[in-house]
This record gives C-alpha cells, structure tokens and sequence, in this order.
C-alpha cells in the first residue's frame, strides 16, 4: 500500500458560526501511533472523499502556530460523525479524543 499525504484529505476549516453545516468527519488519534491508522482509514473513505459525500477533519490540518484549542473546537462543531481510532495509547487520552467524547 502506497503512502497517503494525511493533508490531501482534510477539510480546511473557515471560521464559522453556530448554524455552519455539520459537514465532517471529526478523527482523533494518538500520535504516538503516527498517521498509518488514519492513512489506512483514509484509504476506506477515499471513494466518498472523491464524490463530496463526506470530507475528513484531523489534526494534522493544524499548522504550527495556530491555536489548536479553538481549531479543534470549530472542527467539533462540524462534526457530524466522530471517530477515535482506538489504541492503548489514545486510551490514555488526547485532549482532541476528550473533548469529542465529551460532545457525544
């Protein structure tokens, strides 16, 4: 299997307000266990990505600088779908994982 670019597929977020469609798919991962679940995941969803039924929201869309906190949390209010992909080290807890269980 062929590497993925994570970011070819993940939405960028304008800043928006309560009443913005719920449009995504939130993931939460561990980075401890790199990107190969998401890549692998990604790989599932390419055909819905393809036809714009569903875009995809991970934190590698995160840029070095921004505020993480609040970008999570437009990415949360997006949201339609959440998806921790679960390993002993996400059990651990992330602050992304958290905060989306809190909102389920």
């Amino acid at each position: 299997m062929g590497q993925i670019d994570p970011l070819s597929n993940v939405a960028g977020l304008p800043a928006g307000d309560a009443r913005t469609a719920r449009d995504l798919a939130f993931i939460s991962y561990s980075h401890e266990d790199g990107t190969k679940w998401l890549e692998r995941l990604l790989v599932v969803l390419k055909p819905y990505l393809k036809r714009g039924h569903l875009r995809v929201w991970a934190d590698p869309y995160i840029r070095v600088g921004d505020r993480w906190e609040r970008e999570i949390a437009n990415a949360l209010e997006r949201a339609r779908v959440g998806v921790v992909l679960g390993t002993r080290r996400i059990a651990s807890g992330t602050a992304a994982a958290s905060r989306a269980s809190a909102r389920c």
